[in-house]
Order: structure tokens, then sequence, then C-alpha cells
């Protein structure tokens, strides 16, 4: 269903709009609740580079990408895809607690 939409949507939208990022985002969530490990680090990739258009420097939503990518990596045992992944989420979250400290 979710692939369906992509398709259609694609001929009309570019992969950064919005509305596709859901898309895939819901994609990603079908993916990781059906256990399909490889769809879903498929769709998380197509996510994260549009995300960080979208959102913020060191956004938490980016941040929690990089979280699913890591630990997807890692259970795939792409260790060192899922090391910096992982790293990027350790440097988004020590920059929001950083900021909280003199900003707070």
């Amino acid at each position: 269903m979710c692939e369906l939409s992509l398709e259609k949507m694609g001929a009309i939208f570019a992969d950064t709009n919005v509305y596709m990022l859901h898309m895939m985002y819901q994609a990603m969530g079908v993916c990781l609740y059906m256990q399909d490990w490889d769809g879903a680090m498929s769709y998380g990739e197509k996510i994260v580079q549009p995300y960080s258009i979208h959102y913020p420097a060191y956004s938490l939503n980016v941040a929690s990408m990089y979280l699913k990518l890591g630990r997807l990596y890692l259970g795939l045992e792409k260790k060192s895809q899922g090391v910096k992944a992982l790293n990027k989420v350790i440097f988004n979250l020590s920059y929001w607690f950083i900021f909280c400290l003199y900003k707070c």
C-alpha cells in the first residue's frame, strides 16, 4: 500500500516533499513491524537526508532517525555504519544538553 502511494506521489512530488517523507516514514514503520529489516533500512536511508533539510541543525527528530538507523545497521551486522549513525545521535544529544545548560 505504501509502495503504491509512494510510486504515484513520486510522479508529482520530490523525495524531499513533506508528504513523501511522511509516507516513507510510515513505510519504514510497517517494515519494522513486519520485521523486514532491509526494507526499513532502505526507507530510513532515504529519509535521513531530507529530514536534515526540513528540521533545524541538531534536531531531536533527526537524532531519532539516526538512532533507528544505527540500531538497524548493528542488527544487520553493518557495524561501521551503525557506529557512525549512533555517533551522530550522541553529537546531537550532547549539543542539546549543552544548549540547555546555557539557555535554560
